[in-house]
């Protein structure tokens, strides 16, 4: 984000966010206001105006793991210090004294990763509570006298020696230890060890501030009844006179070394033994962290029941999963009874794990934790304080206060199979670490050492022979049947055993074919389709999912629209029943409509916020012209989709998804007469919608040729984009264009990627992709580098393009053929692969053995073939390259590349005739 630029982020209201009903009435939405100060910043407001209270919440991207090896403690030291410590105009202890006037408290805490200090009290007191937690940012350092620093010092030294003579704490730090290794950086407590902490110097913590506890390097929340435009004011006169420090050194984290299994006993002071054990988790917010949460309490009930109900060897489980930014830690403790052998209890934990690993659960009881986690999640930003802690996390791991939206998106969008993947993934049982805390002169209570494993024989290979490649095996692809409905619809089966069966809807009606003036009729009908349909709300069809654990999707392309199904096969009667009311009953209702273009507008209004977006936008001008539909972006134009009625989108789904322009594609473990009768049933009765379909009248495109430059003032890097138009799927031509594009930039060693990055170092990557379509296809390119690198990026994509229209050597065409016969079986691997490839014979009018020619027709593209495609489609004088960037850092050179050069600011892009 651009210093001193403000965003506001919005997200919709919770009660129609939760598909549950968790929220019983409809709720305010969470308006949010993201901006970074010039010092590098970053600050969150919101209002909650409800109660006159307020929370003040600064993070320090500075935890236990940015601290030396050997000097442990220092970040949890400066906790201490912050609220305590004084500052040069707060007395010590004053500034906990100033806040009790007003009701209000301060703490802290210290993560691996970041240090929060929160400060709350009465709204009459915010200025007061900012200006205290600006001034210790500011002044803090000069202030630690070396009385100061031996009080504190002393204080958490008395803290750690209370702490790890009360509580487990030097079990889990053990545990922790073994999890990621002994020189991860978050292998050592937050409390670090009293001899390092003895040990630490002044100077050094001072060091240890100057480098982490800077602006550049934090963010504030300030969440509560206070005026957002005053608090925006007081922001920037306390916060914003701050310097900027030097960037923090980046953290160097290895990858955790837990590879097997390791076991340690230990003999305490206890009654009874205790079992621990962990594993290396996934970093916050990453993927499979959000299933291990679901996954914690799912396991966390089964082993109550089993240990403590049922077997009676047990008093108590726990779960816990840890998130932190470069890896998370799940763990599992169990309280045994008094002289209970654990390997008993670790029996039991290894079969509840292998359950996880295959059949973790159903969907009912998948949707009761969903449920569960989205009313705890909603419970946690009821108040201010958690409210500002919420948006303090959402900030600091994914660079989103207002991430809340997509945060209960992670956990809707579970199935019981990911549960499975993510279990068999990230909770083996041959790569954990498994702690016995026994009493003292019990060890055989705990688990047994690992027997040590035979020693292995390694025999070096041949190095000088280089294995030659397997004998090549051609690839047959799956049959397609064929069969039709009564009314005329079109129905394909590609069979594949798999638990789970996927039906699409597909029309041929897609934004491609939005009239004139209502550019984004098709995409914002498919995206509306299933808040309502048959009768039912959208609520009450997410509940019927849920209930019988099927998906219901829509999406638009440039030449389609579909519905997708995805659902047990045991289920599937049911689940068609319900997809058919989605698919070919959708009500659109007013309010939704309403919402959804609302949404749509604001995108579309904020279309120059991101250089990628704009980029495309050009392109897709320069490639069709501004009147023809595919020349805007398939959401449409914000002035287009502001006119769009409730009557335009049902008119546009009456013509779109009549019988004799769509057609039902199925792929599951089914055989045609199992699944024609059920889709008879359902999809396959008379059209009740009289309009006929009239297909759109649009003008033919208008490609243009040359150079356009979009302004945008400082950007620090320029996107680059090459574009032509191709003819369609099923022209001669369709197999040399995939080699010459594969040749060109389609993959990894390509003649782009390989001068543009590997040669000029310009760029990390430079890559081209095809288009098909059943009209006329896109080809583009697409390249980022820095500013001043343009002109010279620029001219080597002129060089690439002139050159590949002249003879290719044999070896390489050879290559790019291999490539692309090799990467064919990739295209039906899973059934949403297989879907797509139906999807695009139909689509294209295309033979249903298209795929089994593939190869063959590959290699019977020669040199002549392909230097006739790169002279009738991509000659200088039919490309046309797109640059948005800062002109004025990109410099000059652009005029003197004998091309047809162009210049517009962003708003005279938009203003372009549509």
């Amino acid at each position: 984000m651009l210093a001193g630029m403000s965003i506001v982020l919005r997200t919709v209201a919770l009660a129609t966010l939760l598909a549950s009903g968790t929220a019983q009435s409809q709720s305010p939405p969470l308006e949010i206001e993201q901006f970074e100060l010039a010092n590098g910043l970053q600050v969150v407001l919101h209002r909650v105006a409800h109660v006159p209270s307020v929370t003040v919440r600064t993070t320090y991207g500075v935890g236990s793991a940015h601290e030396a090896r050997g000097r442990s403690g220092f970040a949890h030291l400066f906790e201490h210090l912050m609220i305590h410590g004084g500052s040069r105009h707060v007395a010590p202890g004053q500034y906990v004294e100033l806040l009790t006037r007003f009701g209000g408290a301060t703490s802290g805490t210290t993560f691996r990763d970041r240090t929060v200090f929160a400060s709350w009290g009465h709204s009459d007191a915010f200025e007061l509570i900012l200006y205290l937690d600006a001034e210790r940012m500011a002044f803090l350092r000069d202030s630690i006298t070396p009385e100061i620093f031996e009080r504190e010092r002393a204080a958490v030294t008395n803290e750690r020696e209370q702490v790890f003579a009360t509580s487990d704490a030097e079990l889990y730090h053990l545990l922790t230890r073994d999890t990621f290794g002994a020189g991860h950086p978050y292998s050592w407590s937050a409390y670090g060890t009293e001899e390092h902490v003895a040990d630490a110097t002044l100077a050094e913590l001072t060091a240890f501030h100057r480098t982490h506890y800077v602006p550049n390097n934090a963010h504030l929340v300030v969440v509560g009844d206070v005026d957002l435009a005053d608090a925006r004011r007081l922001v920037h006169e306390y916060y914003g006179s701050i310097p900027r420090g030097a960037e923090p050194p980046p953290l160097a984290v290895p990858e955790p070394a837990l590879s097997g299994v390791v076991r340690r006993v230990l003999e305490e002071d206890v009654a009874q033994p205790s079992l621990f054990v962990s594993w290396v988790a996934p970093p916050a917010y990453q993927p499979g962290s959000a299933a291990l949460d679901l996954i914690g309490w799912l396991l966390e009930g089964r082993l109550y029941r089993r240990l403590v109900d049922e077997l009676g060897i047990a008093q108590g489980v726990r779960v816990y999963h840890e998130k932190y930014r470069f890896a998370g830690e799940f763990a599992v403790e169990v309280k045994a009874r008094p002289d209970q052998r654990l390997a008993e209890v670790d029996d039991a934990l290894r079969t509840e794990l292998e359950r996880l690993h295959t059949d973790p659960c159903g969907p009912d009881e998948l949707s009761e934790l969903v449920h569960r986690k989205t009313t705890k999640m909603i419970a946690e930003i009821e108040g201010t304080g958690s409210r500002a802690g919420t948006f303090s996390e959402y900030l600091f791991f994914t660079g989103m206060a207002g991430y809340f939206e997509q945060d209960l998106a992670r956990y809707a969008s579970l199935t019981p199979s990911d549960l499975a993947e993510t279990a068999r993934a990230f909770l083996p049982t041959t790569r954990r670490v498994a702690l016995s805390a026994v009493p003292r002169g019990r060890p055989e209570l705990g688990l047994p050492e690992p027997l040590p494993a035979p020693e292995e024989v390694v025999t070096a290979p041949d190095w000088t022979r280089r294995p030659a490649p397997a004998t090549s095996r051609s690839f047959e692809p799956p049959a397609i049947d064929r069969a039709l409905l009564s009314n005329g619809r079109d129905v394909y089966l590609v069979a594949r055993k798999v638990p789970s069966v996927q039906v699409r809807v597909v029309s041929r009606q897609g934004s491609g074919e939005d009239p004139a003036g209502k550019f984004g009729l098709a995409d914002l009908s498919a995206y509306v389709m299933t808040d309502g349909a048959g009768g039912r709300g959208g609520e009450e069809l997410a509940a019927l999912e849920r209930e019988l654990g099927l998906r219901i999707s829509t999406s638009a392309g440039r030449d389609h629209v579909y519905a997708k199904l995805v659902a047990p096969r045991e289920h599937l009667e049911g689940a068609l029943a319900v997809f058919a009311d989605v698919a070919l009953r959708p009500t659109y209702p007013d309010p939704v409509v309403r919402a959804a273009r609302a949404e749509y507008v604001a995108f579309l209004e904020d279309l120059g916020g991101r250089a990628d977006n704009i980029a495309a936008l050009a392109l897709n001008r320069s490639a069709y012209g501004p009147e023809h539909p595919n020349g805007s972006m398939k959401s449409g134009t914000a002035p287009n989709v502001a006119a769009l009625r409730r009557e335009d989108l049902v008119r546009f789904h009456r013509s779109a998804f009549r019988p004799e322009h769509t057609a039902v594609i199925v792929v599951g473990d089914l055989t045609l007469p199992e699944v024609l009768p059920l889709l008879e049933e359902t999809l396959g009765g008379p059209w009740d919608q009289v309009a006929p379909r009239v297909p759109t009248s649009r003008p033919a495109p208008a490609p243009t040729s040359g150079v356009l430059l979009i302004d945008r003032p400082g950007e620090p890097r320029t996107m680059l984009r090459v574009t032509a138009l191709v003819p369609r799927r099923t022209s001669a031509d369709y197999y040399a264009l995939e080699v010459l594009n594969m040749l060109l930039g389609a993959s990894s060693n390509s003649r782009l990627q390989e001068n543009l990055r590997a040669r000029q170092g310009l760029t990390y990557s430079a890559r081209s992709r095809l288009e098909w379509r059943p009209e006329e296809s896109l080809f583009y390119a697409t390249v980022s580098v820095d500013a001043d690198a343009t002109v010279r990026a620029l001219r080597e994509l002129v060089l690439e393009f002139g050159a590949i229209a002249e003879e290719v050597p044999a070896a390489e065409i050879d290559k790019a053929k291999r490539h692309l016969i090799g990467r064919l079986p990739e295209s039906f691997l899973t059934q949403d692969h297989l879907a797509e490839v139906v999807t695009e014979l139909y689509l294209n009018d295309l033979p249903l053995d298209t795929h089994r020619h593939f190869q063959a027709r590959i290699d019977a593209v020669t040199a002549a073939d392909l230097r006739r495609v790169a002279e009738t489609y991509f000659e200088l004088d039919k490309l046309a390259f797109v640059i948005v960037g800062d002109r004025a850092a990109i410099g000059d050179g652009l005029e003197d590349l004998s091309l047809d050069f162009r210049e517009m600011d962003f708003a005279e892009l938009l203003a372009l005739p549509r």
